[in-house]
């Protein structure tokens, strides 16, 4: 009587478009292989026309990408009163990626899916040299749209743990947090990797929110467009950069942004770790690269340690209508010659010519040194030191 009770709520469950994934055989127990009953739950979703496919409190172990259809969403069940969290997804050397939502094309492209309450944990390639394939991926987004993310923590694993590329449009991030994340120098990705091929057209609309880094190692957020295809109306709002520090025999930027237009980054807090050692190079916070339409409101940015390298809290290579708002920079242990608040790099495709274009702005852009060249008036385009 007890499994005909239990079949029967099974039953009533799917008609409802919940799928719970142990009733499908996940086990849950953090050691049996649930790949293929947590893919099932996702497939059986899928056909009856999409919903929830849910994971009660476990820890579920995957050793092959999940495939997301459209429709689909994964919803865990939350976190904790102490912060941690009852469901949590183990990759185990999945190549790839964890989870894979791709359409095949831009014409034919996944939509209305995503995550929710759960924790992914990448428990993926251990050495470099495996980490160039592309494995050990957290979540993959080709060709979608309205894709969400909301309340989910991603931890370990060495490579990006949100990569987007080829037209992933109209998505939200919220509430999503990114422990220890080390990225290889020659992976070439970041934590959050957004790219695309200069053949195709890039992400547009994207919206993240409440995003915390905590403890990373390498590159943390990467939007790379292309001379022929720009990347559209992005927004970063409330993002925390914690104890971020460089990898060795790197030169790279915390936030390196390229060809986007109309972006909007917001309330960001950076914490990064410096390294006085020669085997560090030179990096910016924010970098933007061939930017138009960029709104910059509200950087702080504390820095631990220092370094003998070049560093700047904002680097403008080939930008346009810029407006900057409140950006302040502080916690050197000792006088550092080598750091700057606003670096700006001209080209032949583009000139500042005075330092600050026309139609820019700048406002409360300070630091707990000050100025030594004040940008008011400045009659030449250049490095604007603090």
């Amino acid at each position: 009587m007890t499994n005909l009770i239990k079949d029967m709520y099974n039953v009533k469950n799917a008609l409802a478009g919940y799928y719970p994934v142990q009733s499908f055989g996940a086990k849950g127990d953090e050691s049996t292989d649930d790949t293929t009953a947590i893919q099932l739950a996702i497939d059986t979703c899928s056909a009856d026309g999409g919903g929830v496919v849910y994971f009660a409190p476990g820890g579920y172990k995957i050793t092959t990408a999940l495939t997301l259809p459209s429709g689909v969403n994964l919803v865990g069940s939350g976190q904790t009163n102490d912060g941690g969290w009852k469901s949590e997804l183990r990759g185990l050397n999945c190549p790839g990626a964890m989870i894979e939502h791709h359409g095949t094309s831009n014409a034919v492209r996944v939509k209305d899916a995503g995550i929710f309450d759960l924790r992914l944990n990448l428990q993926g390639a251990s050495n470099q040299a495996a980490r160039t394939t592309g494995a050990a991926r957290g979540v993959s987004l080709k060709n979608a749209g309205r894709f969400q993310m909301q309340n989910v923590a991603m931890s370990g694993g060495q490579g990006a743990h949100l990569w987007i590329e080829e037209q992933v449009q109209d998505s939200y991030f919220t509430n999503v947090r990114f422990y220890s994340p080390q990225i290889f120098t020659d992976s070439a990705e970041a934590v959050i990797d957004i790219s695309a091929p200069a053949e195709i057209a890039a992400a547009n609309a994207l919206t993240f929110r409440d995003i915390t880094i905590e403890n990373a190692v390498g590159p943390i957020i990467r939007s790379d467009g292309s001379a022929t295809n720009d990347q559209f109306w992005q927004l970063f709002d409330g993002i925390k950069l914690e104890n971020a520090a460089a990898a060795t025999d790197a030169q790279w930027d915390w936030i390196d942004i390229t060809a986007c237009n109309h972006l909007i980054l917001r309330n960001i807090h950076a914490a990064p770790v410096l390294h006085a050692s020669t085997n560090f190079y030179d990096y910016s916070v924010v970098k933007l690269t061939d930017c138009d339409k960029v709104v910059i409101d509200d950087l702080n940015i504390q820095h631990q340690g220092s370094s003998t390298h070049d560093h700047q809290a904002i680097t403008l290579d080939t930008c346009s209508a810029i407006n900057i708002h409140n950006v302040y920079e502080s916690g050197f242990t000792s006088p550092d010659p080598y750091r700057e608040l606003v670096r700006i790099i001209t080209s032949a495709t583009h000139n500042l010519g005075t330092g600050i274009a026309t139609g820019d702005l700048w406002q409360n852009v300070t630091s707990g040194g000050g100025w030594k060249n004040d940008p008011t008036g400045q009659t030449a385009s250049g490095n604007w030191y603090v």
